[in-house]
């Protein structure tokens, strides 16, 4: 389906603000004007997003502890591996061992730590991307709005 493609509703999204502009600018819109208008508004909103992405993860990352990570994720699943029997270890019509208790606590533990440093591998690339894609859009919306602004006092 063409809507499958995130940026297709997008790109729609932004054709017809630009139609809406058009006709309500129809007698002082120049090509210019509605360039530095559209740009300066994908900048804005950008801006809001890119931002706001990086300060959720942010929050996020500070509001909830490790263990409500570890428990509200399903992380589960990976600390039951542990105590499942070794089926990889069992020879041919042998039964498979079950792990001991000591195996099962560093099992646990090494699923606990594998866990928690991907919660913060991606809040940091959360966060750090959202910054990079609030910047750029802050940096189009600083160069084009006063051309924008610029121009309508000519005018």
């Amino acid at each position: 389906m063409i809507f499958d493609t995130p940026a297709i509703p997008g790109m729609i999204l932004l054709i017809v603000f630009t139609f809406i502009i058009w006709l309500f600018m129809k007698n002082k819109l120049s090509l210019l004007k509605l360039y530095l208008t559209v740009i300066s508004l994908v900048g804005v909103i950008g801006m809001a997003i890119g931002y706001g992405v990086a300060i959720y993860a942010g929050i996020q990352s500070a509001v909830i502890s490790d263990d409500e990570y570890l428990t509200g994720r399903g992380v589960r699943y990976q600390l039951d591996v542990c105590e499942q029997p070794k089926y990889s270890m069992a020879r041919e019509g042998e039964e498979p061992a079950m792990p001991t208790q000591e195996e099962v606590a560093a099992c646990e533990e090494k699923a606990r730590t594998n866990a928690i440093a991907e919660r913060s591998y991606e809040t940091k690339q959360n966060v750090i991307g959202g910054l990079v894609w609030g910047s750029i859009a802050l940096i189009l919306f600083a160069i084009h709005y006063p051309l924008l602004i610029k121009t309508r006092e000519d005018d």
